[in-house]
């Protein structure tokens, strides 16, 4: 859920489109690596997307960022994580990092299947069944990419940068103008409630744009995580 947020991503992002484990790089750079092991950012790339109808439409990168507010929802922490499971999860052979970083799952859930990609449907019924039981039974899979419309827009993301960062621009952006004009006027209420005049979410998770175009301070060379 974390990840999905930080991607902008549709259900398909977290399935039959994942990033793949291979595509994930970490900086070279040491100034990019904080003092608690973990990098301060991680790159990727999006294989292919639904809206993507070109075979050989190029892949398109991505940046993820540390939350500095809260590392309990920090989409670089929660790749690690991600990555430990997969390495230190019994499995039949070593080639734990090539695949989809959202691989699927054996029928009794003991086994990853770390070469096949999450089956269709199953993505949307784990973030159903976790929301429902955190009350919520009306959130789906798509609510994470609407809601990470509003949280962008809450913390001053432009209607330019957000549609990069959901690869919006092959498509009409009604549906997205409507989540982003929601969390700019929520981002102004919030600012009119607070004693200090600043929207309560930068105390929880300042968004920071994924697309590898807007963000100047991408180094030249990274590594990968096999060669780490």
């Amino acid at each position: 859920i974390i990840l999905g947020h930080a991607l902008m991503a549709r259900a398909s992002t977290l399935s039959c489109y994942s990033p793949l484990s291979d595509d994930i790089d970490f900086p070279e750079d040491p100034s990019l690596w904080d003092a608690d092991g973990f990098p301060s950012v991680i790159y990727g790339k999006f294989r292919k997307d639904e809206t993507w109808k070109d075979p050989n439409h190029e892949p398109v990168s991505f940046v993820l960022h540390r939350n500095r507010a809260s590392i309990d929802f920090c989409p670089v922490v929660a790749l690690f994580h991600l990555f430990m499971m997969r390495i230190n999860f019994p499995i039949p052979d070593t080639s734990y990092m090539t695949g989809p970083i959202f691989c699927d799952i054996t029928l009794d859930g003991t086994q990853l299947m770390l070469h096949d990609y999450l089956r269709d449907g199953l993505a949307e019924r784990w973030i159903k069944h976790a929301f429902a039981q955190a009350g919520y039974p009306r959130v789906t899979s798509h609510s994470i990419r609407h809601s990470a419309f509003e949280w962008a827009a809450r913390c001053g993301g432009t209607t330019r940068e957000v549609m990069n960062s959901g690869r919006l621009a092959s498509i009409h952006p009604q549906d997205f103008l409507r989540y982003y004009d929601k969390g700019r006027i929520l981002s102004r209420e919030k600012i009119a409630a607070s004693a200090f005049g600043v929207d309560s979410i930068f105390e929880f998770w300042v968004w920071q744009t994924n697309s590898c175009s807007e963000n100047d301070a991408q180094p030249s060379a990274t590594r990968s995580f096999n060669n780490n």
